[in-house]
């Protein structure tokens, strides 16, 4: 990657952290330019956090490794570098951990710093030789003469200072028994657990690979670091009694084995054998040209997501197979808060380990999750010798403003509906094309009622929703008082099947929620996890589908009901418009309101962003018309039909394909049918 090129990746990829991290922005608006505080942040803690993205300037460098302060011991002083003091700007843990009646012990922090600090916070570019000289300083005690242990270092002394009162006593560096002892676990465990090689002199690694006589036995030559490794390795010890010749000798060949290849348990020896390195380096990718790649798609997403989202992914597959369109899946970590446990495309995800080889990258993602887990996790490199398509979900009928920018990492936009095609034909001048989204039910099962513990006889409507999600969005309370206002608590023939993903026990909303569900017996909850099938399944099993949305980019779940054949009940506003006719389903009016800052998520105020509160009086009178409409034994039957229509597998499949061969064309790719 050239330098500049690096550089302006950099600068692209700290406007997208200012606007995704609003703790680091400290009431900054997104739209402001990142200030000094987010550049210290990012300088010392936001690298680390994004450790893609952790490239030190050269005047950065110079800062981090100018002396600041002294450490002392006794007549020796050492000079300690910027970065630790600028460190400890963000650390008052170690701070606190260190101080003891209210005075900080500076050799424990410095020792904190070079053990731990530098990898924590990156800093290994302060890494030069002068440091490496100065921490290889010996501190001299006082010995007798028969004393043939060498002195511990500056590094060593530091590190020793971390140790527990126990261990400092048993590896005291006074007692020339005990100070070997700590030199060789220092060699044998810290360097290698801590990653403090770079921090090692050379005439270590040479002294520690020298043989010397054993003294037993003068014939018998071993490298110094098989003796350190006797010293702290029981299990070592009791294989090899150095008091026999023939355990002396196969001592010796132990060590040669361990000196060419470093296998087994003592493997923490190969750092020997490493080149000291004084900065990180930049990885060398290799990028295959566009014109080079085959015709195809990688397909980005969370492969194992438990989401709509997800389920965006695996239905992409399953139309790149229908239509015959070669494909790779590329998994996106979705996050520890989001489960990911949908094994449908493992067996694909274990074939994208190589490199994505298509010409063309889609993204089913959210754009700001293109951008927070693809670019910013990933890397610039996904991007590049490949055409760029966003196949974004988004909800609302303006792009915010902050986010232009992020249009920046793709060459086309698909959208999954006509509405949110209107919002990014406005949003960017790039191309936007409407690629409805495909829906299959095939992986649902039809299981009784009973197996979801829900009565046999009502008639029940079913909301599913997930509570990570952005409830004023989903908006679960209007459906709760939609039913409550349709159906008088004396109408027990009717039920409200609310099926939530992710509740959080503590949170008051929640709690709220829960409260007002409970205050009527014909509510239900169903809280507990299940699989993709099992959720179909409820669907199935229910009589009619209710979504009180205030915003949509689709509408999933209310597809899968239709594709069952069930009446739905939604807000007539946004991407479900697209399959929601009057005839077939029913629509609830709805008005206008704003979406101030707060409400959703990315969205300022000055956005000029709008959504939907639905019309209770009018939800509650559509969800009886539904009721009753369910007794036409023809209806199901239309509802079916033109969801299998409208949601074809191989009909989209077919759209995607025609849509990836113009836009390979229009770059002088490939020709049709290629």
């Amino acid at each position: 990657m050239a330098p500049s090129q690096h550089l302006n990746d950099l600068a692209i990829a700290k406007r997208y952290v200012w606007r995704l991290r609003d703790d680091v922005r400290k009431g900054a608006s997104a739209e402001d330019a990142p200030t000094s505080a987010f550049e210290a942040w990012w300088l010392l803690k936001g690298r680390s956090e994004y450790p893609l993205w952790d490239h030190l300037s050269d005047e950065q460098i110079a800062f981090l490794r100018k002396p600041v302060g002294e450490l002392k011991f006794g007549n020796l002083s050492m000079p300690l570098p910027q970065a630790l003091s600028q460190v400890l700007q963000y650390r008052a843990d170690v701070i606190k951990r260190f101080t003891v009646d209210d005075k900080l012990d500076a050799v424990a922090v410095a020792g904190w710093f070079f053990m731990q600090g530098i990898q924590q916070h990156r800093m290994q570019a302060v890494i030069d030789r002068d440091l490496v000289r100065n921490l290889d300083r010996p501190l001299l005690v006082a010995t007798s003469a028969a004393d043939n242990v060498p002195a511990v270092t500056v590094l060593m002394r530091l590190v020793w200072q971390l140790l527990d009162p126990s261990l400092k006593e048993t590896m005291a560096l006074e007692r020339s028994e005990s100070r070997e002892r700590f030199i060789a676990w220092f060699f044998g465990y810290a360097v290698k657990k801590f990653d403090l090689y770079p921090l090692i002199a050379g005439r270590w690694r040479q002294w520690l690979q020298v043989e010397y006589e054993l003294p037993q036995y003068p014939s018998v030559l071993v490298p110094k670091f098989a003796t350190m490794e006797l010293l702290i390795n029981g299990e070592l010890q009791k294989r090899f009694d150095l008091s026999k010749d023939e355990d002396a000798r196969k001592f010796r060949v132990w060590a040669q084995r361990v000196m060419s290849d470093g296998e087994g348990y003592v493997g923490h020896w190969a750092w020997l054998r490493q080149a000291p390195v004084l900065a990180s380096e930049e990885p060398d990718y290799p990028i295959v040209p566009l014109a080079e790649r085959p015709f195809g798609v990688n397909l980005y997403g969370f492969a194992y997501g438990e989401l709509g989202i997800g389920e965006d992914l695996r239905m992409a597959v399953e139309a790149c197979e229908a239509a015959g369109v070669p494909y790779r899946v590329v998994n996106v970590d979705a996050g520890k808060e989001l489960r990911q446990s949908d094994v449908a495309l493992k067996d694909h995800v274990a074939r994208s380990e190589q490199e994505a080889p298509y010409a063309i990258n889609v993204f089913c993602l959210p754009g700001f999750d293109m951008v927070s887990r693809v670019f910013l996790r990933m890397g610039p490199e996904v991007f590049r010798e490949h055409i760029n398509i966003g196949w974004w979900p988004w909800e609302l009928s303006v792009w915010p403003k902050a986010w232009r920018d992020a249009f920046d990492l793709v060459d086309e936009v698909w959208s999954g509906s006509d509405f949110a095609r209107a919002m990014y034909a406005v949003a960017t001048p790039k191309p936007v094309t409407l690629m409805p989204l495909p829906v299959s039910v095939e992986r649902g099962v039809k299981e009784p009622r009973s197996h979801y513990d829900l009565p046999a006889r009502k008639f029940l409507f079913l909301f599913v929703f997930d509570f990570n999600s952005s409830l004023n969005r989903k908006n679960p309370d209007a459906v709760v008082a939609a039913f409550k206002k349709a159906f008088p608590k004396k109408d027990s023939a009717v039920g409200l099947v609310l099926k939530v993903m992710n509740a959080k026990e503590k949170d008051k909303r929640w709690l709220a929620f829960k409260e007002s569900c409970d205050s009527d017996n014909r509510i239900r909850l169903l809280t507990q996890t299940m699989d993709r099938h099992d959720v179909l399944g409820l669907v199935h099993a229910c009589d009619a589908y209710v979504s009180l949305h205030r915003a949509e980019g689709f509408g999933r779940t209310l597809a899968e009901a239709m594709l069952y054949g069930k009446p739905v009940v939604a807000t007539n506003y946004s991407g479900n418009t697209d399959f929601m006719s009057p005839d077939l389903t029913f629509p609830v009016s709805f008005e206008l309101m704003p979406v101030k800052t707060g409400d959703y998520a990315f969205v300022e105020t000055g956005d000029g962003a709008q959504w939907a509160e639905p019309d209770i009086s009018d939800a509650a009178a559509q969800m009886k018309a539904a009721r009753t409409k369910a007794k036409d034994k023809t209806y199901a039957a239309k509802v079916k039909a033109f969801a299998e229509q409208q949601f074809s597998v191989k009909r989209i499949g077919q759209l995607m394909q025609a849509r990836l061969h113009d836009v390979a064309e229009g770059r002088g790719l490939f020709k049709t049918g290629a």
